[in-house]
């Protein structure tokens, strides 16, 4: 199932320690596994030397590294996206939330901060294309 968390205190901190930020129900992530900063608008993360590691876009973390709009976080077998929201409701015109998922899965799709660049610098367009029914008859039900 999926959640999303507003990533707006800091530092915020991820594991299994009651009261933290955000807490992972995996019995493989550390007490406290990570920890996410705020510099000039920037999120980094570091990982806490937990025993079984931290994950961005599939590469083991050292050290700290910054965070991007789209990048895939794994503490341990738990999936988290990074996406920035511009202009939501919110305390700040930008608001940064993660997205989980409690498996290690390839269900959050590396990629899509890659894939954005693409559209916003008109380097692919996109194309719709109708889905209809192979029924005969049938009309267009989306694009």
């Amino acid at each position: 199932m999926l959640s999303r968390v507003a990533v707006n205190r800091f530092p915020f901190q991820v594991g299994r320690k009651p009261g933290i930020n955000f807490t992972a129900t995996s019995r493989k992530t550390s007490r406290l596994h990570a920890v996410m900063e705020r510099r000039d608008r920037q999120l980094y993360l570091r990982d806490t030397d937990s025993t079984n590691g931290t994950y961005v876009s599939r590469r083991r973390l050292r050290g700290e590294e910054p965070l991007y709009h789209g990048d895939v976080v794994h503490f341990t077998d738990f999936e988290v996206r990074l996406i920035r929201e511009r202009g939501a409701a919110t305390a700040e015109p930008d608001s940064d939330m993660i997205t989980s998922m409690p498996a290690l899965s390839k269900n959050l799709a590396v990629g899509i901060r890659e894939l954005q660049e693409l559209l916003d610098q008109k380097m692919v367009e996109p194309a719709f294309q109708p889905i209809v029914a192979c029924i005969e008859g049938n009309p267009t039900h989306a694009y």
